[in-house]
């Protein structure tokens, strides 16, 4: 197999990546689980590798998800941030919730989601934020909930 024929299967592997990355984020979805084999985006190329063998020698590669593939989804999660920011400006009202829990490994994790009515005046909740947090004093909670509002 020539450069070009590798590249070109390399080519068709990470479009396969984004293109089920693309569908976990937009169905709000992990794509990692608790280990990397559980994970939603290692079970769907999994999947796949029946059909593109060479899917399976790229995915043992360790190299499937490459840079520039978590520059696409960071962008992609902007863009979805950006279209509920807009939902909610248009109901003119929200509330934000916010929740502390610990992960598997003892982690304390705060999610911060906001929950607004709709036009059609259906309840909408999403997450928009979800980060390791060191202590959950009062004052390190309120930091991470400001910085927070204040990206949005």
């Amino acid at each position: 197999m020539n450069s070009t024929e590798r590249a070109e299967k390399m080519k068709r592997n990470v479009h396969s990546n984004a293109y089920f990355s693309e569908d976990l984020v937009r169905q709000g979805l992990a794509l990692r689980g608790h280990s990397e084999i559980e994970g939603n985006l290692m079970q769907l190329l999994l999947l796949r590798t029946s059909e593109y063998p060479e899917l399976k020698h790229y995915m043992n590669d360790g190299k499937y998800f490459p840079h520039d593939i978590i520059n696409e989804l960071h962008m992609m999660g902007m863009f979805v941030l950006k279209c509920i920011l807009s939902d909610i400006k248009k109901s003119g009202k929200f509330s934000l919730i916010a929740d502390e829990v610990s992960d598997v490994s003892h982690k304390e994790q705060f999610c911060i989601s906001i929950r607004w009515v709709d036009s059609d005046f259906e309840i909408d909740e999403r997450p928009v934020e979800l980060i390791h947090v060191p202590k959950t004093d009062a004052k390190t909670l309120t930091k991470i909930i400001i910085d927070c509002l204040n990206s949005l």
